[in-house]
């Protein structure tokens, strides 16, 4: 599973425009606050979809769901599980 997380950080960190390389991610840092807007919200969305061959649940569209990167990591192991993909 620490692959798969890597593979999620690598994806969402592409995201966070004030989050520089050299920087840790703080998983319960606000991501609207590290540089994810509502614009970077759909990319990443679409980058975790075509990355992971996965697909959001609408009812996970929600703003809680970007609130931290630990909130989508937890939504997107939701999806991982009830996609049979895990």
């Amino acid at each position: 599973m620490e692959t798969r997380r890597s593979a999620f950080e690598g994806v969402l960190r592409s995201h966070l425009k004030y989050l520089t390389p050299d920087e840790s991610l703080e998983w319960s840092a606000s991501l609207v606050e590290i540089g994810l807007d509502s614009m970077e919200q759909i990319g990443l969305l679409i980058d975790l979809e075509e990355q992971f061959d996965i697909v959001f649940d609408d009812e996970l569209l929600v703003a809680a769901t970007f609130k931290s990167a630990d909130a989508l990591w937890r939504a997107f192991m939701q999806v991982l599980g009830s996609s049979g993909a895990g």
